[in-house]
């Protein structure tokens, strides 16, 4: 098995975001007020990458999907 690295899951678990973001009809601005982020805070996190757990924790608990199978589905799209 292929030793993850931290950047590399980051930006993997940004991607996760933006499609389940996707998947489920949101955009930015609304998944952002949902989180009681920026868009631009959102669009960074998609982008360059989840930046903390806590950000991630809301991510999972507002798109109501478990945070190991964020961590799950960005695993997948590394391998």
């Amino acid at each position: 098995m292929k030793k993850l690295k931290g950047k590399e899951l980051k930006r993997a678990l940004g991607r996760v975001i933006r499609s389940e973001r996707q998947a489920q009809n949101l955009t930015q601005v609304q998944l952002a007020q949902l989180c009681r982020l920026t868009q631009a805070s959102v669009s960074n996190n998609e982008v360059a990458g989840c930046g903390s757990l806590t950000t991630l924790m809301v991510f999972s608990n507002v798109l109501q999907v478990p945070l190991a199978e964020l961590v799950r589905r960005a695993e997948d799209k590394l391998r």
